[in-house]
């Protein structure tokens, strides 16, 4: 007699090749924009991209200088001094209107494209002129319609907006107080359930569908995260692309539930 070992799925397999795949992508993207700043960087900079492509080595194994953004001790400090964060870098790009140096608008731009997002959902984000009350109402209106057109009967179930949801989103609490307090609203819903992980998302918590959808692997989602963009695009290639819209929906309900004042 053989034995052999039981079968199993390819999901492991197809998640490192999906990981793979994206940060090519990303590598890509990052040459290409080299590529445009290349003929004004080598004026002002010549070894600025050889540096860059060096951070991660030991010193002793890097060819040019041990400080990769201006190459010098003081500068580095004073780089580092000025913009903690590359946030900080952004926003000072953003509010000064003077020539700034090619290098920092090289690293703001860098960044931005780093994580640009992805193209699996139509349309964007819009929550002028709206409240947190009607986008809450459209987001339970697209969960619902999830539900009717994707292949999962039995499994979740709708759910009604009977709930005041600008009340709770004024509350000046933590995030999980006002998770727990809205799925209160909702007795029939578990906490760990499939709607459960939309109000973390929505309150600013970490979302996981790994056990709504019984994946091998977690399949974890943040609003806030910089990475956010790739990461719905794995989530949605494991559970289906048929919830683009309802975590789109969500994520109006999030914008729009920061901006309610407390």
């Amino acid at each position: 007699m053989r034995l052999f070992d039981e079968g199993k799925t390819a999901a492991d397999r197809r998640m490192k090749r999906t990981t793979r795949r994206r940060y090519t992508r990303r590598k890509n993207r990052l040459k290409v924009l080299q590529k445009t700043f290349d003929s004004e960087m080598s004026l002002l900079d010549p070894t600025f991209f050889d540096r860059l492509g060096e951070s991660f080595y030991v010193p002793k194994d890097k060819t040019y200088s041990a400080y990769p953004v201006f190459a010098t001790l003081d500068e580095e400090k004073a780089y580092h001094k000025a913009y903690p964060t590359i946030y900080h870098l952004r926003k000072e790009l953003v509010d000064n209107k003077e020539q700034a140096d090619l290098r920092l608008v090289y690293l703001a731009l860098a960044h931005i494209t780093k994580y640009r997002g992805h193209f699996l959902i139509d349309g964007k984000l819009d929550v002028e002129n709206s409240s947190v009350e009607e986008t809450w109402s459209t987001f339970l209106i697209a969960y619902n319609e999830a539900l009717n057109t994707e292949d999962v009967e039995g499994a979740f179930s709708s759910v009604s907006n009977d709930i005041a949801i600008d009340k709770i989103a004024s509350q000046p609490v933590s995030k999980t107080q006002k998770f727990d307090e809205i799925m209160s609203c909702f007795p029939e819903e578990k906490k760990n359930g499939f709607f459960a992980q939309f109000v973390k998302l929505i309150v600013g918590n970490q979302a996981n569908f790994k056990q709504s959808f019984k994946l091998n692997e977690d399949s974890k989602l943040e609003f806030s995260k910089d990475d956010y963009e790739d990461n719905l695009s794995e989530v949605l290639e494991k559970i289906g692309d048929g919830y683009a819209d309802v975590l789109l929906a969500a994520r109006n309900v999030s914008i729009e539930h920061k901006n309610v004042p407390k």
